[in-house]
């Protein structure tokens, strides 16, 4: 019985040895690819995964990068992010022609700090800048008169954000993060709806405080 024992106690401890040795070098190999500059590119899923599980996505805040891109070195990295969309459109009701131009664009680009808390989770954090432009030009011509709008307005500003992040693999992770970005933003507009006056003009100047809860999935490959 004695010796029973005592074999059961050497097979735990053989065990819990080699557990632990496995385990620091899987953290020893991770840590020392991690010591490698790596390029990550990252995409946006949270519409896919709302359109794949059918909820449509009507009610998710719209995060407003669709794509980053970092340059990570291990402990720290250097993060940008961009989105845009044009629309240039016609569409013919009939004897009305409205035409649509919109073009919106926003790119950040920031510096992170990254902590790994276990095995799999890194938390990263850190501040971005980032600059926007929208310009947004519709008219509708039918007879005798045409109507008109136009808006143009760029903006700067940026602030610091919270994340965390979900290895996969070594080259594959999830990650989601909150923010707080302090914009300004100014430009123009104006409403033309009667040929007789002139139109209603205005200069836009807004402050605004953006805060963000972590409502988007990124996931990232690295190479």
């Amino acid at each position: 019985m004695r010796n029973n024992r005592l074999a059961n106690s050497l097979l735990s401890v053989s065990l819990m040895l080699a557990l632990l040795f496995s385990t620091s070098d899987l953290i020893a190999q991770r840590k020392g690819k991690k010591a490698e500059s790596q390029n990550v590119i990252g995409i946006n899923i949270t519409s896919t995964l709302a359109g794949f599980f059918n909820s449509g996505g009507q009610n998710i805040p719209k995060d407003p990068f669709l794509f980053s891109f970092k340059v990570d070195k291990g402990d720290h990295a250097l993060r940008f992010g961009i989105d845009f969309s044009i629309d240039h459109s016609e569409s013919f009701i009939g004897n009305t022609l409205r035409k649509v131009r919109e073009d919106d664009f926003k790119f950040r680009a920031g510096y992170e700090w990254q902590k790994p808390v276990s095995e799999r989770f890194t938390m990263h954090y850190g501040i971005d800048g980032v600059v926007t432009y929208y310009y947004q030009k519709t008219s509708v011509e039918f007879f005798p008169s045409d109507l008109s709008s136009f808006e143009k307005t760029r903006g700067i500003g940026g602030g610091p954000f919270l994340g965390v992040t979900f290895h996969l693999s070594e080259r594959v992770s999830l990650s989601t993060e909150t923010y707080a970005y302090l914009m300004f933003e100014w430009g123009n507009s104006s409403t033309d709806i009667d040929p007789n006056l002139p139109p209603e003009k205005e200069d836009i100047n807004r402050v605004a405080l953006l805060p963000a809860v972590p409502n988007s999935l990124y996931i990232h490959f690295s190479f």
